[in-house]
């Protein structure tokens, strides 16, 4: 992974012609990644930083709104 470079792409896709950007990752950094991981990007002094998007947790509801048992 030292030393290989990475580059943005772009090319033209479907019917509306609207242009598309793609950033490669390094195969053994993707396959630790879980599929359909969400990601925000940030451009920062240093680059460009993706910061992973956390799930809420699940809300636990007010005691009215629970079932009853």
């Amino acid at each position: 992974m030292a030393g290989r470079t990475y580059k943005i792409r772009s090319s033209v896709a479907g019917t509306n012609q609207r242009k598309v950007y793609r950033l490669t990752v390094p195969p053994d950094i993707a396959e630790l990644v879980p599929e359909e991981q969400g990601f925000v990007v940030e451009m920062t002094d240093e680059g460009l930083l993706y910061r992973l998007v956390e799930t809420s947790p699940e809300r636990e509801l007010p005691a009215w709104a629970r079932p009853k048992s």
